[in-house]
């Protein structure tokens, strides 16, 4: 590890920051805790297969849900998970039609690039049960009143 005054750097990769905005540093920590969260929730190995579900699942939804509406879910999110969140959206494509539970799982396989080892109903009801706990009611409500009955049903409180 070498160190200079601003920051420490380990195999040439930056893994600590004294200059770093509190609110990154806040919205660092909070990702870590949605991943691990959703580690643990899910059973998975590791926190990148944690991630990969989260991306998966939010891409999927993001894509259903109007523009709006996606802004609206995004301003709850930490802001890394804003980034991701919007990571590759095409918001004049959107909201896709898709109308089914087997429609959503299968763009949430999709969206899942390099992690076939996810269980995509397993991880799509996970995330949404981190939703809800993580995220407002209201905001909740909004968006599953959004979605089709049938994708409605993969909501751990539709259950």
């Amino acid at each position: 590890m070498t160190c200079r005054t601003d920051s420490c750097y380990m195999t040439g990769r930056q893994v600590m920051s004294q200059n770093r905005p509190d609110v990154l540093s806040r919205s660092v920590q909070e990702t870590d805790i949605w991943l691990q969260d959703l580690k643990k929730e899910l059973d998975l190995d590791t926190p990148e297969q944690a991630y990969g579900a989260l991306r998966a699942v939010l891409h999927t939804l993001r894509d259903r849900i109007t523009v709006d509406m996606a802004a609206s879910l995004s301003s709850q999110l930490p802001v890394m998970l804003t980034g991701i969140f919007f990571d590759g959206w095409k918001p004049a494509d959107t909201p896709q039609k898709y109308h089914t539970a087997e429609e959503f799982l299968e763009h949430v396989r999709h969206h899942a690039v390099g992690h076939n080892e996810l269980d995509v109903h397993q991880a799509t009801r996970g995330v949404f049960h981190l939703l809800e706990q993580k995220l407002d009611q209201g905001q909740i409500n909004r968006v599953t009143d959004q979605l089709p009955n049938e994708i409605q049903s993969l909501w751990p409180k539709a259950a």
